[in-house]
């Protein structure tokens, strides 16, 4: 960077202080760009999923510093083990291009990071996610309210199965 700009490369502090200083904008930038994509996803198809960022591994969760208490102890059904730390749910469109997104503790369940998130989708759009995300409430008042179908992959002893269609 000196060689080419004349500026020294910033170190790891300097640059986690320049990120923090720039979290509102970052934050803003991200919710705009969300936006623009929605209004340019003419098949308004959308995917939810979720996934763990472990702060700490769980051998060391006692002399963990950065987090304390139970509330950031959850389990990936996916690698079948336990993490201390948050989860991210990601709403992005069909092709993969983020969207929105909500970070929570990890004992949270996918379904109340959905409702926390409240994403704000056109009417008419379909909303695919996971098994774990199954709440009849919400997806009858959702599709009532703003009509937004929520597609969940159902368990096979599940209440409300799909049509084999």
């Amino acid at each position: 960077m000196q060689q080419h700009w004349g500026m020294k490369a910033l170190d790891k502090s300097g640059f986690t202080r320049q990120l923090h200083r720039l979290h509102e904008t970052l934050k803003y930038l991200f919710f705009s760009l969300g936006q623009h994509l929605k209004q340019l996803n003419t098949e308004a198809r959308y995917v939810i999923d979720s996934f763990p960022v472990a702060v700490s591994d769980n051998v060391r969760i006692n002399r963990c510093q950065l987090l304390e208490g139970e509330t950031y102890r959850g389990y990936s059904a996916s690698k079948r083990r336990y993490f201390y730390g948050f989860k991210v749910q990601l709403l992005m469109t069909h092709d993969g291009l983020p969207v929105e997104f909500y970070i929570h503790a990890g004992s949270e369940a996918d379904i109340t990071g959905l409702k926390a998130l409240d994403p704000q989708l056109p009417a008419g759009s379909t909303l695919y996610a996971d098994a774990a995300y199954t709440d009849y409430a919400l997806e009858d008042a959702w599709y009532e309210a703003e009509k937004v179908a929520l597609l969940v992959d159902r368990r096979k002893n599940s209440k409300r199965l799909h049509e084999p269609w």
